[in-house]
């Protein structure tokens, strides 16, 4: 079991919302599911996230600046993270998570996010 700590950042465009930013950090448990030999490991990611978000940014949605909608949301979040090795300190990540936001999110009220990357184990 590890802990995973991440933070996200979001910008676009919504129609009639406008332009908008979201900030989000997450903290998720990861217990191993399965592994293949010392070669790909399976964790699965249950945790909590939380996110700013406002929308109409930069005056593009028509109200005066200060007005803008914004808020603050919380939720659980569920997802899997492969780690497939390649030597003894370098793995190749894949991760996806899934939200439910509460509070009356503005944006999207079921987020999902993914990544790919290198990863480098310290021990």
């Amino acid at each position: 079991m590890s802990l995973r700590l991440g933070a996200t950042r979001e910008r676009g465009t919504l129609g009639l919302k406008g332009e908008y930013s979201a900030y989000g950090l997450t903290a998720l448990a990861a217990p191993q599911l399965f592994r293949l030999g010392e070669t790909a490991y399976l964790h699965l990611l249950v945790g909590v996230v939380g996110r700013y978000e406002r929308t109409g940014e930069n005056g593009t949605n028509g109200q005066d600046r200060g007005t803008d909608p914004q808020r603050a949301t919380v939720g659980p979040q569920a997802g899997a993270e492969l780690d497939v090795f390649f030597g003894n300190r370098f793995s190749l990540v894949g991760t996806a998570t899934k939200s439910a936001l509460f509070g009356g999110a503005l944006i999207d009220r079921w987020p999902g996010f993914y990544g790919v990357g290198l990863r480098y184990h310290l021990y």
